[in-house]
């Protein structure tokens, strides 16, 4: 992945896990008032993500972090669309693609970056959580054999948005 794209990704993850940090929605939301009566304040916005559709629980917006081959941990966003068994989306500012397919809670296939050569594309297995807001995951790259995904330290997982 672009060092540039993943800076800014990270960038965006972090603020995300500030703003989550700064909204409390515990306890009962503060009275204000007004010259003539007395309101409620709004509740402050929640951190929790849109419930899943069942149906197409992989259908959404992903916050993931991967491992790479030399150790360190990158982070990206990944959209999702899932249709049936089928699962398509783009990460990395629409340089990655995945495309895969869900059997009972598991989606398996394939990722590709810019080029599609053999270093730029692999397969990866997610399972998702059992509340359907979280996977964990791993891939490998093609290069590394047919086997290359069951005997893979590679980690790729993902909290829904």
């Amino acid at each position: 992945m672009r060092k540039r794209t993943v800076l800014l990704l990270t960038a965006l993850a972090c603020i995300l896990v500030i703003a989550a940090g700064c909204t409390d929605t515990s306890g009962p939301a503060p009275a204000t008032t007004t010259p003539a009566t007395t309101v409620a304040a709004t509740p402050s916005a929640t951190t929790a993500p849109p419930p899943a559709d069942p149906d197409h629980p992989w259908s959404g917006t992903w916050n993931t972090t991967w491992s790479s081959p030399d150790g360190t941990v990158d982070y990206t966003i990944v959209l999702l669309e899932q249709t049936g068994d089928s699962v398509t989306g783009l990460y990395d500012d629409g340089l990655g693609m995945i495309a895969g397919t869900v059997e009972k809670d598991t989606l398996t296939g394939t990722w590709t970056e810019e080029d599609g050569t053999e270093d730029n594309t692999g397969p990866f297995a997610f399972v998702l959580s059992a509340d359907l807001n979280s996977f964990s995951g791993t891939w490998a790259s093609a290069q590394d054999g047919p086997d290359a995904l069951s005997t893979s330290s590679e980690f790729w997982n993902g909290v829904r948005v």
